[in-house]
């Protein structure tokens, strides 16, 4: 009977140790180039361990066998079997980056051999698997572009935010306002621009002129229903009742008079190109009769040359 060599191994471990197809298993058996060598495993009740099976003359090549294999259990060991990070799905595309390469970039540039990340959509959480202290590496850099993530959904506008959150929001405004006492309910009608896209110029860029006016008067939120055409200011429920109205209505008149200011410009600049366009056809004019009365005085100038010739 050829003699054996044991190797101890958890249960949970096997299926990683062997590989796909006992991947692993073959590649220790190929470097050892002993034919007559055999691995197999087995389980029981309580342990589970790996048999070496060797005949006499290969017990060198069976040690370094089992060196081997001891040296692929202890590196399972130290790896993890999954470690699930919590992230919504809206905020997936702006962690990972187009086609993964936020992910990509930080695995090659963290030179990380055993690590891969994956995302559950059913569960809504990351997956990470691989070395225990590469995985710690990773899960840090995954809460931090999630806190990142977060942060960039919370400062953006009411109309700068993705088509799907855009409409859960727009859901929510409008089941709050349905629900409001109209004492609470501080509105702004701008149904004069529904036609044109001009919404902009009162909220100016990145929303800048609402900040202000909200940091001013000192209320929660100004946004805007593009569905009802109107700004909707919203109460800051922190204060007391009365200072809080009489601050939303400080808000409603400053928009009031930005809104003003954008029509006067606005008329201001129809009024321009009105007038370029009518000086434009009054040059045109002016040219066709300095050409026409050139035109008549060579006209009359031939006719009395030729009358002094006759």
């Amino acid at each position: 009977m050829n003699p054996q060599m044991k190797i101890e191994c958890e249960p949970y471990l096997l299926g990683r140790v062997v590989g796909n197809k006992w991947k692993h298993i073959n590649k220790i058996k190929s470097q050892v180039k002993c034919n007559k060598l055999f691995i197999k495993h087995f389980i029981l009740s309580h342990d589970s361990y790996f048999y070496i099976t060797f005949p006499h003359g290969c017990k060198g090549n069976a040690l370094f066998a089992a060196d081997m294999l001891r040296k692929r259990v202890d590196e399972i060991k130290l790896s993890v079997d999954g470690i699930q990070v919590k992230c919504g799905k809206h905020l997936v595309g702006r962690i990972v980056g187009q086609r993964w390469c936020n992910i990509n970039q930080f695995i090659n540039n963290s030179k990380f051999n055993d690590i891969n990340i994956n995302y559950n959509d059913k569960g809504k959480y990351f997956h990470v698997t691989g070395n225990r202290e590469d995985s710690l590496q990773v899960i840090e850099f995954l809460n931090k572009r999630i806190a990142e993530a977060k942060e960039d959904v919370a400062n953006q506008s009411f109309l700068k935010v993705d088509r799907f959150a855009a409409k859960i929001d727009r859901l929510r405004q409008r089941n709050a306002e349905d629900t409001m006492s109209e004492e609470l309910k501080i509105t702004v009608p701008c149904k004069e621009f529904m036609k044109k896209n001009i919404v902009g110029r009162i909220t100016g860029k990145k929303w800048c002129n609402m900040k202000n006016i909200i940091k001013k008067c000192r209320v929660k939120d100004i946004r805007y229903n593009n569905e009802r055409f109107y700004f909707h200011i919203i109460v800051d429920d922190r204060l007391q009742k009365q200072v809080a109205l009489n601050n939303a209505h400080n808000a409603k008149k400053m928009l009031e008079n930005k809104i003003k200011q954008v029509k006067k410009d606005m008329r201001q600049k129809e009024k321009e190109r009105k007038q370029i366009e009518r000086n434009k056809k009054e040059g045109g004019n002016g040219m066709k009769k300095s050409f026409s009365s050139a035109s008549l005085s060579t006209i009359s100038s031939t006719e009395s040359n030729s009358d002094q010739r006759v």
